[in-house]
C-alpha cells in the first residue's frame, strides 16, 4: 500500500485516478481527494489488521487493502493507456493476493498455511508468467529499462537489438520459473525469484533515477513474497 499512497500523493499514474477523472467526471482535485481517502482508509485497516493478526477477526481488516489493490489492477485494464494494460490483473497479482493471503492466515480455519502458501505461489507464477510474456514480446518499456540501466550503471551502450535478445532470454527464464514455482518451489528457485524481483524493481531507479522509488515500492511484493515463502519452507 505504500506505493499506492505515494502514487496518490503524486496525483498521477493510477487506475483509480484515471477512472475517477475520465469515466466518472470528477475534477482533478476531487479525483485526488477521493483516491487519497480510499488509500488512507485501506492502509489504516491493513495496519490495524497486522497489529491484530493474532485475532481471527483481525484478518478481515486486511480485506479493504485487497479490494483496493484488486480494483486498481482492474481499472488499469479498463482504462488502458499503457502497454499490455489488459494484463494488469495478472501482472499485479502479488500486490492484491498478499493482503488476501494475510487475511486467510489470520482467519486460520477453514484455511491453513498450505492454502495460503499455494495462493502466494499461484500469484507469484502469474506475475512471472505475465512479465515473461511481455519480455518475449519485447515490451518497449523493458527495452528502455535495459538500455538506460546499462548506460547509467556501467556506461555500456546496449543497442535495441541486443536488448531484445536479452529480453528473449529473460522472458524464457521467467516462464520456466513460473511453471517451476507451481510444480516444485525449491529454496534455490525462491531465492532466485526474490533476487530477480528485487533487481527488476530497482531497475526503475537505475534507469529513471532516484525519483522512481515509487515504482520500487509498488513492486515490493515481487521480492518479499518469494522471500517469505523461503522462510516458511525453512520453518517447516
Amino acid at each position: 500500500m505504500g506505493g499506492s499512497l505515494v502514487t496518490a500523493l503524486r496525483t498521477g499514474g493510477s487506475g483509480w485516478n484515471a477512472w475517477l477523472f475520465l469515466d466518472q467526471g470528477f475534477s482533478h482535485a476531487a479525483a485526488f481527494r477521493t483516491e487519497l481517502t480510499l488509500v488512507l482508509v485501506a492502509m489504516a485497516f491493513a495496519v490495524a489488521g497486522l497489529l491484530l493478526r493474532h485475532h481471527r477477526w483481525g484478518g478481515c481488516l486486511m480485506l479493504p487493502a485487497f479490494g483496493y489493490l484488486l480494483a486498481e489492477a482492474c481499472l488499469i485494464a479498463k482504462m488502458g493507456g499503457v502497454g499490455h494494460a489488459e494484463w494488469a490483473p495478472a501482472a499485479h497479482a502479488m500486490r492484491y493476493a498478499t493482503p488476501f493471503a494475510l487475511a486467510l492466515l489470520a482467519m486460520k480455519e477453514p484455511f491453513g498455511e498450505a492454502q495460503v502458501t499455494m495462493l502466494l505461489r499461484v500469484s507469484l507464477a502469474m506475475v512471472f508468467l505475465t512479465h515473461g510474456a511481455e519480455a518475449l514480446l519485447h515490451f518497449p518499456r523493458f527495452i528502455d529499462l535495459i538500455i538506460g540501466s546499462a548506460e547509467n550503471l556501467v556506461g555500456w551502450r546496449v543497442t535495441e537489438a541486443q536488448a531484445k535478445s536479452m529480453l528473449t532470454a529473460i522472458g524464457a527464464v521467467d516462464v520456466v520459473a513460473a511453471v517451476l514455482v507451481l510444480a516444485r518451489p525449491t529454496p534455490a528457485l525462491l531465492w532466485w525469484m526474490a533476487a530477480w524481483g528485487l533487481i527488476t524493481a530497482l531497475s526503475r531507479m537505475t534507469c529513471l533515477g532516484l525519483d522512481a522509488y515509487r515504482e520500487v515500492l509498488l513492486r515490493a511484493t515481487h521480492f518479499l513474497v518469494p522471500l517469505a515463502l523461503v522462510l516458511y519452507r525453512r520453518k517447516g
